[in-house]
């Protein structure tokens, strides 16, 4: 079953057929907790930065009565419901049983299963990426220089499965007749060789979400309203959808068959 982290749109299975991308308004904040086809809105207070709750949608995009308590801001949940959120500086897991722990005093840049990267300093602000297991909470540095820009860019698992590959955002600089232009591009960071590599797509644009088929073999992610599939064997990009076109009085569902990526409206 394929299911699409979502900032704004998620894929549900549709009774054995082709799955369904639902359209979220975009003044609504919502998460998918990967392969649990749950979906949450995140309330006023969270958005403010203070503690507040999560509400469980349904598949029609509408309330309901479930809500998780969260002590800060969410950022990311993963496929056994755990919450990531940031407090005070520091990112914490918030698990299904309120259990909180911290994950890191740096800045997160990538979440998967198992592990987390992050950006990490030291006393004297020395700085470098490391890989941390959300297990035992061990640390090791990570081949991946410092000197890359890397930021968090998915509210799901951005690691595929196997650890090796993770998808995410990083700062790039051209120049230009007046100096340089600074501008975000979706990266892939090679786990295994410490290396990133800028992702060449349709529309130059950050990646939204993540979603890893769980043999690593395929990603699936949003660029503005665009689903794209990145093979991880060939490192290819392959289109999915086409750039939308919406109409107004549409109800913005649009189901495609990802064996196939045939369109089905």
């Amino acid at each position: 079953m394929l299911q699409l982290d979502g900032a704004r749109s998620v894929l549900h299975p549709d009774s054995g057929g082709p799955l369904k991308m639902l359209q979220f308004s975009d003044a609504t904040t919502v998460f998918h907790a990967p392969g649990l086809g749950i979906v949450w809105a995140v309330d006023d207070a969270l958005l403010a930065g203070l503690p507040g709750e999560v509400t469980m949608l349904d598949t029609t995009g509408n309330l309901t009565h479930r809500t998780v308590e969260l002590p800060g801001p969410p950022i990311a949940v993963d496929r056994a419901g755990t919450w990531v959120v940031t407090v005070a500086g520091n990112t914490y897991t918030v698990a299904a049983d309120g259990v909180t722990d911290l994950l890191t005093s740096g800045s997160l840049v990538a979440l998967g299963e198992t592990v987390a990267i992050a950006k990490e300093c030291d006393e004297v602000d020395v700085c470098g990426y490391v890989t941390i297991d959300r297990e035992t909470g061990e640390r090791t540095p990570s081949e991946v220089p410092s000197s890359v820009a890397l930021r968090l860019a998915s509210r799901g698992e951005s690691i595929s499965p196997d650890g090796r590959f993770a998808i995410t955002i990083a700062s790039y600089r051209e120049p230009t007749s007046d100096g340089y232009t600074v501008f975000d591009a979706a990266t892939l960071v090679d786990l295994d060789q410490g290396t990133a590599e800028r992702l060449t797509l349709a529309l130059d644009s950050p990646v939204l979400d993540v979603y890893w088929t769980p043999d690593s073999s395929f990603a699936f992610f949003e660029t503005y309203g665009v689903i794209v599939a990145f093979d991880a064997e060939s490192r290819e990009i392959i289109d999915v959808t086409p750039r939308p076109t919406p109409t107004p009085g549409e109800n913005g569902f649009v189901g495609f068959d990802v064996r196939s990526a045939d369109l089905v409206f």
